[in-house]
């Protein structure tokens, strides 16, 4: 196993947003956006993203420790409700990195646009 591992944040932990402090002290490698191939929704407090579907989302990109990964694994409570799982980036520039996921509730709202910042302050 890596010393580091590269995770995409899209929600609650992204600049600005309330969970931010949890990664905030990791190196920030840029923005970025999945490929084209998840469903992004909102569950009310924070988004949820589903592998499955045909839209891009939009976050940033922090090199983590592991002893960090595991504090952010925490607070996403994997294995047990979201799971992290690897993935691509649209633009390829790194191959791989980790994204949450989640099983969604047919009840929430769906995020067109897969930019739960521009969402949030859209709403």
């Amino acid at each position: 196993m890596c010393d580091r591992e590269t995770v995409f944040v899209y929600g609650s932990l992204r600049k600005g947003m309330p969970q931010h402090h949890l990664v905030s002290g990791s190196p920030f490698l840029g923005y970025g956006s999945t490929a084209p191939a998840f469903t992004l929704y909102d569950s009310g407090d924070w988004p949820a993203a589903i592998a499955t579907g045909g839209t891009a989302i939009y976050g940033e990109l922090y090199d983590l420790s592991i002893p960090e990964l595991a504090l952010v694994d925490a607070y996403e409570r994997h294995p047990h409700f979201f799971c992290r799982k690897r993935v691509k980036l649209a633009d390829r520039r790194i191959t791989s990195i980790w994204i949450y996921t989640l099983d969604i509730p047919d009840h929430w709202m769906r995020i067109g646009t897969g930019d739960w910042v521009r969402y949030a302050a859209d709403a």
